[in-house]
């Protein structure tokens, strides 16, 4: 981060934000909502490929894991999960009171 990038983020609007330790698991939007969906399509569509006739045994090479990953990938990352992610951590709308005190 640099300082002409907070001052053009402070001139455009953007309210830039950091997390504190140990609290990524509840307020980092695409873990909460976009990577579990992303997890569950690449694990089915790599489950599929092992049960394809002919790659039984048969590792999956780079080329298998990037035809997966462009299966799981548009599922996952739509503007529907993304803006859900913003949601349920609380981010936007401003939600203060999101999570519970430990």
């Amino acid at each position: 981060m640099s300082i002409p990038s907070i001052a053009r983020c402070k001139e455009v609007g953007i309210i830039l934000s950091t997390f504190h330790p140990h609290t990524s698991h509840k307020m980092q939007p695409l873990d909460r909502a976009v990577f579990g969906p992303f997890k569950t399509y690449y694990n089915s569509a790599v489950n599929q490929w092992m049960l394809t006739p002919g790659n039984s045994g048969k590792p999956l090479s780079i080329y298998e894991f990037a035809e997966e990953v462009g299966y799981a990938y548009p599922l996952s990352f739509t503007p529907n999960n993304i803006t859900s992610g913003f949601t349920v951590t609380g981010l936007v709308p401003l939600n203060e009171n999101i999570s519970e005190e430990h």
